[in-house]
Formats: C-alpha cells, structure tokens, sequence
C-alpha cells in the first residue's frame, strides 16, 4: 500500500508541475501577444492611420521585419474593410498588370506604400496638413505637460523620421503653457528626454506655488469668516486710524 501510496504522490506532483509549466507557457505567450498586438485598420472617418502605422513600425522591429519584403507581405494582414478594398485595388490588381507597359506600377518599397496609404487614408498633402495640426496643437487647461509634449513629438516623428530636436523644441515652445514655457526655456535643455524632466519638474513647481497660495487664501478667509476675529481686526484698524489723527500722535510730533 506504501508503494501504491508514493506512487500516487508523485503522479500527482507530476501532474500539478505539467499544468504550472503550460500556464506558465500559456501566460508567456499571452503577454508576447499582447506586446506584438497591431490594432487592425479599417479605413474609416475615425481611424487613425497615423497611429496604425506607429503600431505596425513598432511591432514590425520587435519581429526583425527589418526588410522591405518582410514588412510589403505582412502589412496587408491588418487592414480591413475600406482598406483593404484600397490595398486590393491599388497594389494587388496593379500587382496583376506589372509587366504591362504604360500602366500604373504597385509600390515596390515600403516607404511607396507608406506614403500611398497616408496620401489615400489622410489626404495628398497630408505633410501640409499635419504640419498644420502640429502649429495649431495648443497645451490644454489642466493638461499635463507630458501630455502635450509627447503628442507633438509623436506628430513631429510622423511628419519626418528624422527631424532634428531643435525644430521638435520649437514646435513644443509655440503653445506650451505660458509660465512652464518660461521657466524651460531659461534652463535650456538640448536633448528631448532633459526637455521632458525639466518641464515636468517646472511643472510640479508651479502647482506647489499654487497649492500654498490657495493653502494661504483659505486660512485668510477662514479667520476673517470668524465674526470675533473680524471684529477685533476692524476695532484695531479703527483704533490705529484714530491714533493717526491725533493732535498729539506721535506721528504728527515727528512732524513738528
């Protein structure tokens, strides 16, 4: 029975450290899933093509689809409905006539279909226009400033892969709130991750200012709200003025 008994046991032990390993497997890839998730893009009026692209670039360097090849095939695996009736109609049936000559040739570099897919889904100038997003984008009331600082860098990068700090600084400088605005340009960072700590820390300043004002205003108005306390600050302020006029006050015998 001992012997049936360990048995037993360890069939047990056995079966609990196969489940614990699939969970952990199951829950490994769960999370790589998560991590590699894209978003799919319909097309439509409210669908971000820009925030889509963002998705597909960052997962697309997780999987080293580091060639044109790679990204050209995978690409059309996300779109749906309108879009992919535009990727049908625009790189696979022009696919089909490549060898025609005279006719309309399918991008070839995933930088052609780019700049076709945001041309189509944004609009032919979509450079302008964005460009035009980015100037008008303005620090909201209330808005954190990691907020707002993060959206026109996202937006910059969207607009030029390589677009140098200094042009970034100045888009951010345009509408950032007025007092953050001059607190960071006095401290002058040069590189965005500096930018971001000293307006953040510019920031947190500003609200303890404003904390400790409206901390102080309270208890003024705390202690003037007391009819007592009002009372004997107005009796002393009457009292003062009194003294004041005397004939006699010392006031008026520096004078003489």
């Amino acid at each position: 029975m001992s012997d049936e008994s360990s048995d037993t046991e360890a069939e047990v032990t056995l079966a609990a450290e196969s489940v614990a390993a699939i969970g952990s497997t199951l829950a490994s890839n769960l999370v790589s899933s998560r991590q590699h998730y894209v978003e799919s893009f319909n097309g439509k009026k409210d669908a971000d093509p820009l925030k889509f692209l963002r998705q597909f670039n960052r997962v697309a360097k997780a999987l080293k689809w580091d060639d044109d090849a790679s990204k050209l095939a995978k690409f059309p695996n996300y779109l749906t409905e309108e879009a992919d009736n535009w990727y049908y109609a625009y790189v696979d049936c022009l696919q089909k006539n490549i060898d025609i000559p005279n006719t309309p040739q399918p991008p070839n570099t995933f930088a052609d279909l780019k700049d076709k897919f945001l041309k189509y889904f944004i609009r032919d100038d979509y450079k302008s226009h964005l460009m035009q997003v980015i100037r008008a984008r303005k620090q909201k009331k209330n808005e954190p400033v990691r907020s707002y600082i993060t959206d026109i860098m996202a937006m910059c990068h969207d607009l030029d892969d390589t677009i140098d700090d200094q042009i970034i600084f100045d888009y951010i400088y345009e509408r950032m709130e007025r007092e953050i605005r001059k607190q960071v340009m006095f401290l002058a960072p040069n590189i965005l991750t500096d930018f971001l700590a000293k307006a953040r820390n510019c920031e947190r300043t500003l609200e303890s200012e404003l904390k400790l004002n409206a901390s102080t205003k309270n208890k003024v108005a705390s202690v003037t709200e007391d009819p007592a306390v009002l009372a004997q600050i107005l009796s002393a302020i009457k009292d003062l003025k009194n003294f004041s006029t005397r004939p006699n006050s010392g006031i008026n015998s520096y004078k003489n």
